[in-house]
């Protein structure tokens, strides 16, 4: 029965491809495209519980150097993706061969990624790119899977800025393994057949316009169909995906018998916390005890991507991956008694909503939750240097799934708002009579700012590290590092705390004899958005944050200020902005404070939010004039 499936299917899939050439796209799909998909077919076929194939032919028109990235194609596999074939060929506008590439002109390269050490992962690659343009490629593999885990989503749209004439995508299943799918952002116009027991979900899309980037535009924007298996079976760990709770039970089967750890081990932990009363004063001893002692190294072998080694590999080899490292702990903190869940998280930008009545693998890291009552810890794992229970931008304020006795169980991970991400700048500038300026510079930076332009990583570096940031992110003109310190608070807010002397014979702008100065020297705004009139999108703001402000500029006597700006306020309900200006007795004080609010906002907005953008800009830049007395 499987072999008829994969036979029908593969006979189908080939069927009415035609020659489609640039001249065949109407100008509603050129508009805003570097790239037209001419079409794109997709095909999953399902044949047993740990089996399947996956066909994929497209044809693109590449329109100009921006649609370049979509003539490179790589095929991933590994010891459970097997490429049963990859042809690549190139064609004029007109549709006519140009060229097909020979096996030899397909590279094979390992993509093991920057971090990983413990990866079969290999890629192949077929590159067409051209320098004249219009012109059309076409690509066309088909994978083995010998696992049900994960399957591809489609994407129907695959970028910003790329157009579609004609997307398909099948999914063929004995009724038994038949997978469950969801459609984002477009309407769901799937067909179901059954006949003798197969199952065929057929999803086709016509005339998909291209969507152009904008600045502040929601995550997940674009179109596809996630897909997800009921039953499957991983290297011999049967399973089933249609809740998440059996998700849940199978990744708990997947840890067991793995927790064991040396009874040396257990006494040690027992003795480190002794001194300690609360949960939360045990688990940061914990954390510290694991990132004193062990390591990250990425494992991602098989089934290996998916199951922690066991305890006792990372306790004598001191290293292990998120999924070693977070089960580690767990088993440390409940030799103290200390309960605790492994996590699966998306580390990074951009992470998925995770649908309570659609469970599927939206992961790529394991974190560890410590419920501590109503003041639930979290725990990453992997960093030597990470702030005790921060998850800050990598893991914080999504869903998250809890592996729990009882299965898998939706949780979120904090949410850091608006006046917990704060940056304090407080400054003295002390001028000569030849204007010359000695300054100390403190700036607080707490919460998310903690990440600031990578401070966070900084803070860990060598001191030229640190003089290297410093000297770049400040961005006074004439700047002279005189001394700095960076002192680091590692809490679950953390805070960096950074002092700087410096010197400058150029904060003063002189023309004639009017000497200028901008008073916001280190934290000025100067991005306005574009001007979008057919706005798309809502308006996403994803950090929240209030920077304060405190400058005080001592003026020698033989100096007086031309005339001082007004008091500047701006109310808006993306946030407020305001900034005021006193001078006496030689000396001028500025002080300001802007807060930004984070969240969606209609996009009839648009303009309203780049106005009030535009304003805090334009405050930014306010100078004032010196006159030299006579």
């Amino acid at each position: 029965m499987k072999y008829l499936i994969t036979i029908f299917s593969l006979l189908n899939f080939l069927d009415g491809m035609g020659q489609l050439s640039v001249a065949d796209i109407s100008d509603d799909l050129l508009r805003g495209a570097d790239a037209v998909y001419l079409y794109n077919k997709g095909e999953f076929v399902i044949t047993e519980d740990d089996r399947a194939i996956f066909k994929v032919r497209e044809r693109v028109a590449i329109l100009n150097g921006e649609g370049g990235k979509f003539a490179i194609k790589g095929v991933w596999y590994d010891k459970l993706r097997k490429v049963r074939s990859f042809n690549a060929e190139l064609f004029d506008q007109n549709g006519q061969s140009v060229r097909k590439l020979k096996n030899s002109d397909i590279t094979d390269v390992s993509a093991i990624n920057g971090f990983s050490v413990y990866e079969d992962n290999r890629v192949k690659i077929a590159d067409l790119r051209q320098s004249e343009y219009p012109y059309i490629v076409e690509f066309e593999f088909e994978v083995e899977y010998k696992y049900l885990y994960h399957i591809p989503a489609w994407e129907l749209l695959p970028d910003d800025e790329v157009s579609v004439m004609k997307s398909s995508f099948k999914i063929t299943s004995p009724l038994d393994f038949e997978p469950r799918f969801k459609v984002e952002n477009i309407q769901d116009r799937s067909i179901r057949i059954e006949s003798r027991g197969i199952v065929t979900l057929d999803f086709e899309y016509e005339n998909l316009y291209a969507l152009v980037f904008e600045s502040y535009q929601p995550k997940n924007v674009l179109p596809y169909i996630l897909v997800s298996p009921s039953k499957f079976n991983f290297e011999g760990y049967k399973g089933d995906f249609s809740t998440w709770n059996s998700y849940g039970l199978w990744q708990k089967n997947l840890n067991k018998g793995l927790d064991n750890l040396p009874q040396s081990t257990i006494s040690k932990m027992q003795s480190l916390v002794e001194p300690y009363s609360s949960t939360k004063e045990k688990a940061r001893a914990i954390y510290e005890y694991l990132q004193n002692n062990t390591r990250y190294v990425s494992i991602q072998l098989g089934i290996g991507g998916y199951q922690p080694f066991a305890n006792s590999i990372v306790d004598e080899n001191g290293y292990g991956d998120c999924k070693a490292l977070s089960f580690y702990t767990h088993s440390l903190l409940k030799s103290v008694g200390i309960e605790s869940y492994y996590t699966k998280v998306f580390g990074g930008d951009d992470p998925p909503n995770l649908d309570p009545d659609f469970s599927a693998n939206q992961f790529n890291h394991i974190i560890l939750c410590v419920p501590n009552a109503g003041d639930t810890l979290w725990l990453e794992c992997t960093s030597q240097t990470n702030p005790f229970g921060y998850t800050g931008t990598f893991t914080g304020n999504r869903d998250v799934l809890l592996i729990t006795e009882e299965g898998g169980k939706l949780a979120r991970t904090p949410y850091y708002p608006s006046e917990v991400n704060t940056q304090n700048t407080v400054a003295e500038i002390n001028f000569d009579e030849n204007l010359n300026a000695s300054t100390y510079l403190n700036i607080t930076y707490t919460g998310l700012q903690y990440e600031d332009r990578d401070l966070n990583f900084v803070v860990n570096s060598s001191d030229d590290e640190q003089q290297k940031w410093i000297q770049k992110n400040l961005n006074v003109p004439g700047f002279e590092l005189i001394d700095f310190e960076i002192g680091n608070n590692r809490d679950i807010i953390p805070s960096i705390d950074l002092d700087v002397s410096f010197s400058s014979s150029k904060l003063f702008n002189s023309v004639g004899d009017r000497h200028f100065i901008q008073p916001n020297l280190f934290n000025r705004n100067t991005y306005v958005p574009e001007r979008d009139d057919q706005r798309e999108f809502d308006i996403s703001i994803k950090l929240g944050y209030i920077d304060s402000d405190s400058l005080v500029f001592e003026i020698p006597e033989t100096f007086r200020p031309e005339y001082l700006p007004e008091e500047t306020k701006i109310e808006s309900e993306f946030g407020s902005y305001e900034a005021s200006f006193t001078y006496e007795n030689g000396r001028l004080t500025y002080v300001r404070k802007i807060l930004i609010q984070d969240g969606t906002f209609d996009k009839e907005k648009y303009n309203a939010f780049r106005d009030f953008r535009k304003s805090i800009v334009r405050a930014d830049k306010m100078k004032i004039a010196f006159l030299k007395k006579t």
